[in-house]
């Protein structure tokens, strides 16, 4: 699951990405970088929403929003 977390500062869109840089396992070389949404795991049993609600509190520290 992907979360889209974002707000608006001063009338422009601003959208939370977190950084991947890939290496090679060998070389330690870099492979790429670049830049991803929030993916994490829904946990057996849980709902869609609470996994939303669990990334964004573990991300941001919001939380009942």
């Amino acid at each position: 699951m992907d979360c889209i977390i974002f707000c608006f500062d001063d009338n422009e869109l601003k959208v939370m990405l977190t950084r991947r840089d890939c290496h090679d396992s060998k070389t330690k070389k870099l492979i790429f970088s670049d830049y991803t949404l929030q993916g994490h795991h829904i946990y057996y049993g849980e709902s869609l929403d609470d996994a939303a609600k669990r990334v964004l509190k573990e991300k941001t520290g919001l939380k009942n929003i």
